[in-house]
């Protein structure tokens, strides 16, 4: 049974498992932070990339193809959830943007005393 802090995998993803040395991961996962990727699956992805592009232009294309519909579906989904939050209240939202309340009119008052030596 999983846990409740587990994340279940989508219907529409699928996970890639592989069993390796522990010193194989690890000389991956020093790889992946050495080459600036965010994640050691993000640097596995670009291997992958790599390696397909290498082997066999066509399914390198293939593989493009499916990221970009992919990525692009995401991207879209996201923009129409935040149109439709933002349609349902949008002067909610406003007002939660504002760094400061506003008002008709800044009004200041000022109030100087001088004073003045008596020789």
């Amino acid at each position: 049974m999983p846990s409740k802090t587990t994340t279940p995998i989508p219907a529409w993803s699928a996970q890639i498992t592989y069993n390796g040395p522990k010193d194989e991961r690890d000389l991956l996962a020093r790889m992946a932070a050495e080459s600036g990727a965010r994640s050691m699956a993000q640097f596995l992805k670009e291997l992958i990339a790599a390696g397909v592009a290498a082997k066999c232009p066509q399914s390198a294309a293939e593989l493009r193809e499916i990221r970009r519909r992919y990525y692009g579906a995401i991207l879209l989904l996201t923009f129409l959830l935040a149109l439709a939050a933002s349609w349902s209240n949008p002067e909610n939202w406003q007002r939660e943007c504002r760094r400061c309340p506003r008002r008709s009119g800044c009004r200041f008052e000022e109030c100087v005393t001088v004073e003045t030596e008596e020789i």
